[in-house]
Formats: C-alpha cells, structure tokens, sequence
C-alpha cells in the first residue's frame, strides 16, 4: 500500500469534531500496528515519549502543539499548515517537503524526533550527526563512497546539525553538507533538527543563516526549498 494516499474522514477527538486525514501504510514495508490517523499517532507519539524518556511527558499548551504539528505532518492532515509552530513567512509549506525544527536547548526536538521511526515501523531512520561522522571516518576509502550513497536516499532524519566536526577524509570533507545536497538531487524525504545561534538565542532566521555559514550558501537555498521550517518554543523539557 502507498504512503502517500489519503484518505478523509470525520472522528470525533476529545469531544471535538475534526476532520482528518487517514493514510495508507508505506508500500513494501509491514502492516501498521495501528490504524494510521491523527488521533493514534498522536497518542503513540506520547506514549512512545514516555517510554523511550522514562519521563512523564508535561502537557502544556508548547508540548501539545509540538505534538500535533508532528502527528498532523506524519499523517498529511491539512490543520498541520494552521500550526502556530509552523513557518509560514520564510517559504511555502507543502507535504512535499521534509521538515526542519529549530529550538533551544530541551525543548524536546531529540525526544519527539526519536519516536518517529518507531511509530513508523522504522520507515525513517534516525541518525545524530556527531554520530555519523564518526561512523564514516571508521570506514575505509571504498566503504565512504558507499556510505554517501547510502544516506542519498531513504526517508532519514539528521538531528543536531551543527554539532559535528568535519570528517577526516585524508584531509577534511563537510559530511553533512555532502549529505544534504546528495539527498536533495535524489528529492529524498529528510527531517532534520538544529538549536538557535547561540549568539543569536531565539532568533529563527539566525539559526537558518547559522546553516548557511557551516554547510554554504547553497545547501541554505536548499532549506528553504526542502523544508517546512518549525520553531520548537517553550520551557526545557529536561525537567
């Protein structure tokens, strides 16, 4: 079955009437183990939080959105392009594009991210980028072009961008920004994940440029045409 096809429906969630959109599973991967709409996903974005966390997950009105905005994308409800957390001044949203969320410091990027490929039956992969450079500076000449290859494609998510250094390559090579332009000439589907400037705090815009000065002003372009851009606001969930 296609990931892609929608279809529509009417269910009631807490006593409120809303109108949602229910998809198909990914074709060629497993049977879901839920039904695929809003309402479950919603619930098992928390639930996994809670599990993966052993933290009780604080609702207030920040971690509610955040949760919504996540569930809406994941299932292709149009209230995810009302989200008070979305971007909507920087460049178009479009379920076409992958997603890019933009915090501070615990406010529950990494955690929420991390529930993805298990409610998903690991239709997306989720890799740290510190991670990943030093997975490819273990690998041997050959194994690195393959490694790029296979980060081109795949629905994947990349969080903390920023924090990685440059991988030695006999020399140095920009991982990530390789990474981010080879997947978007493949047009892969890619969630990715960075905080604010620290020089800049609370400013989405610096934080987007930040981008631009690590992975140049190309892959910048790019985020803004790959992306749909989401401030993640609110007290630390580390608490």
């Amino acid at each position: 079955m296609h990931i892609e096809k929608i279809l529509r429906e009417t269910i009631n969630v807490d006593n409120i009437e809303v109108v949602e959109n229910k998809k198909e599973n990914p074709k060629g991967k497993s049977p879901p183990k839920m039904e695929w709409t809003f309402e479950n996903v919603y619930n098992a974005i928390i639930s996994t939080f809670k599990t993966q966390t052993n933290k009780k997950f604080i609702v207030d009105s920040d971690n509610i959105n955040k949760v919504k905005t996540l569930a809406y994308y994941l299932v292709q409800d149009n209230r995810f392009f009302i989200s008070p957390l979305l971007s909507k001044d920087l460049n178009s949203p479009s379920f076409k594009k992958g997603l890019i969320l933009v915090g501070d410091y615990g406010v529950g990027k990494t955690a929420l991210l991390k529930t993805i490929p298990i409610i998903t039956d690991n239709y997306f992969s989720y890799n740290l980028t510190v991670d990943l450079v030093s997975e490819y500076e273990s690998l041997t000449l050959s194994d690195k072009s393959m490694f790029v290859e296979k980060h081109k494609s795949g629905r994947r998510i990349y969080d903390d961008l920023g924090t990685e250094k440059k991988a030695s390559n006999y020399g140095f090579v920009n991982l990530i920004k390789v990474v981010l332009e080879s997947r978007y000439d493949a047009n892969s589907l890619t969630i990715l994940a960075c905080n604010y400037d620290e020089r800049n705090p609370l400013n989405l815009e610096a934080a987007l440029d930040k981008l631009g000065m690590l992975y140049g002003g190309r892959v910048l372009d790019r985020v803004y045409e790959m992306f749909n851009i989401i401030e993640f606001s609110g007290k630390s969930m580390r608490r």
